[in-house]
């Protein structure tokens, strides 16, 4: 199922490292659908970019086209990186894969490095209800409010696909990497 869906872009793990493969690929935004700002500020800095790398034997032969993405980083050690997204808008790895299990508002319940959810693999979390202006200012900074700008959890939508017993499967497996 890992195959399936998730090595185009993660890579393929193995025993023996040397039958790895990390394809280290740009998903572009259009295809990954998560939020774009980050991808998209990265236009900001082409022009010193390209200026780098005129400058030194790295740049010979490179035809230097960014777009609007992210690379889809190698798993190993997938389940001790919560939170998820390059935003940190997804508190479970569970949540990755199932886009309708990911919260609007939350908050970790602790910051206590055992406060961890094993079965969904990330921080334990309470949803909050409201808007962020109803949260106490001096709390605002721990809570992650998915509808503000920068902070969307929307996108990466491959695991919906699956069915309940193909997201466990895929979960137990990310476990293992």
């Amino acid at each position: 199922m890992f195959e399936d869906t998730c090595a185009e872009c993660h890579g393929l793990y193995a025993e023996d490292e040397a039958d790895e493969v990390y394809p280290n690929l740009v998903v572009p935004i259009a295809v990954v659908g998560t939020d774009p700002y980050e991808a998209e500020a990265a236009g900001v800095w082409q022009d010193a970019w390209d200026g780098f790398f005129a400058l030194n034997v790295w740049g010979e032969g490179v035809d230097w086209q960014p777009q609007a993405g992210y690379i889809a980083p190698p798993l190993d050690g997938i389940w001790a990186s919560a939170p998820y997204f390059h935003n940190g808008s997804v508190p479970t790895l569970a949540g990755v894969i199932d886009s309708a299990a990911r919260p609007t508002m939350w908050r970790r319940t602790s910051l206590d490095s055992d406060d961890y959810e094993q079965d969904e693999v990330g921080w334990r979390y309470e949803v909050l209800d409201g808007t962020i202006d109803d949260v106490a200012s001096d709390e605002q900074v721990y809570v992650h409010d998915t509808s503000q700008e920068r902070q969307h959890a929307t996108g990466h939508t491959f695991g919906d696909a699956l069915d309940d017993d193909e997201r466990t499967a895929l979960l137990e497996y990310l476990k293992t990497l």
